[in-house]
């Protein structure tokens, strides 16, 4: 992009020609220009690392055993749902390091919100097997799917 193409540019100056003042002005912006980059490649490489956990994630079957019972699939429920959470900790923890400070405060109320929405959304999921034995997986469940949705969107915010 712009970057590539404006290091690319300050590379071609020729620094004999520069007085001292020029000079340290175009190594000035050489060195911003190149900060830059370095910032959008490691972004870019969290960014596919998380893609890349969450692929994972989504490629892990219910076992034999798991599909047995509900008690089985509840169980498949909850270790996947605990890797989705695990990874939207860690995209929440990195956002707060790259994201500006009223960014992250406004993402952080969202957080809040979003997490009350969550759990609302598992009881509504469960209420139609209030006592009976799948109320506890479709409130796993519910929570996995939106822990999953939500990993996704945080992913989206890293620019």
């Amino acid at each position: 992009g712009l970057l590539y193409e404006a290091r690319d540019e300050l590379s071609y100056i020729d620094n004999a020609l520069l007085t001292e003042f020029e000079l340290n002005f175009v190594n000035s912006l050489r060195n911003s220009v190149n900060d830059k980059i370095a910032v959008l490649t490691e972004r870019a490489n969290k960014k596919t690392e998380y893609l890349n956990r969450a692929a994972s994630i989504s490629a892990q079957d219910m076992s034999e055993n798991e599909m047995r019972s509900t008690i089985g699939m509840k169980q498949y429920a909850g270790r996947i749902y605990t890797q989705w959470d695990d990874l939207l900790n860690d995209i929440y923890g990195y956002l707060k390091q790259i994201l500006p400070v009223n960014e992250f405060n406004a993402l952080e109320k969202d957080e809040v919100a979003w997490i009350s929405r969550r759990d609302g959304n598992a009881e509504v999921a469960a209420e139609g097997m209030k006592g009976g034995t799948g109320e506890g997986l479709l409130y796993t469940e519910t929570l996995m799917n939106d822990t999953e949705d939500r990993c996704y969107y945080l992913i989206s915010l890293i620019k």
